[in-house]
């Protein structure tokens, strides 16, 4: 069983559709190995799309695997919000409140916490 301290990864640039699905097999790949834990540190995210926001918020849950986001700040969420209607705003604002300040959202397979802001 592989048990080396947390993976971390480092994303850059847009996190849209294309870079979820990257991001979700490479997860699964770590669980295969026997990873438990990753370290997802999107400080280098200029724009995060909705499913960006989605996957971030749900990876733990989709990949049996506890996630730790860090480095996330509001002005990367900064266009999604702008473009979606007013009724969503809320919702959305409070997704990504989660992210800054860490505030855990998923859960993993085990039911442990999956995410939160190191």
């Amino acid at each position: 069983m592989y048990a080396e301290p947390p993976r971390r990864i480092r994303l850059e640039g847009t996190l849209g559709e294309s870079e979820v699905s990257s991001l979700e097999m490479y997860c699964a790949q770590l669980h295969k190995t026997g990873q438990t834990e990753l370290l997802v540190d999107v400080e280098g995210v200029v724009v995060c799309e909705a499913a960006g926001l989605r996957a971030l918020l749900t990876l733990a849950a989709h990949t049996g695997i506890a996630v730790v986001v860090e480095g996330a700040r509001w002005s990367q969420f900064t266009e999604l919000l702008n473009r979606v209607p007013i009724a969503q705003v809320p919702r959305l604002c409070d997704d990504v409140r989660s992210l800054v300040v860490g505030t855990p959202t998923a859960r993993n397979s085990a039911g442990r916490s999956g995410l939160s802001r190191a």
